[in-house]
């Protein structure tokens, strides 16, 4: 996945420190984008062509949802309720 980042210099960011604060907020975005993992199907998602067997498959799902399931992840949270960050 890309991600672009447009970040707006037009006049009106001058105002209430808008146009100060977009460099820290910018970072903190790129900061969090890049520790942020997505995984698709609620951690149910597997690239199939990798394992060579069942047992393979349900062996890295579950690890992945004890690992969601210890950092207090929902199975089926979307990326904006998500609040751990690895990194």
């Amino acid at each position: 996945m890309r991600v672009a980042m447009l970040l707006d210099n037009a006049g009106s960011m001058a105002q209430d420190g808008k146009m100060s604060a977009m460099p820290t907020a910018a970072k903190n975005l790129v900061d969090q984008l890049s520790g942020l993992v997505l995984l698709a199907g609620a951690l149910d998602a597997q690239n199939r062509w990798w394992y060579s067997n069942a047992s393979q498959i349900d062996t890295r799902r579950k690890k992945l949802r004890d690992d969601a399931e210890a950092a207090s992840i929902a199975r089926a949270a979307s990326t904006r309720s998500v609040q751990t960050v690895w990194g």
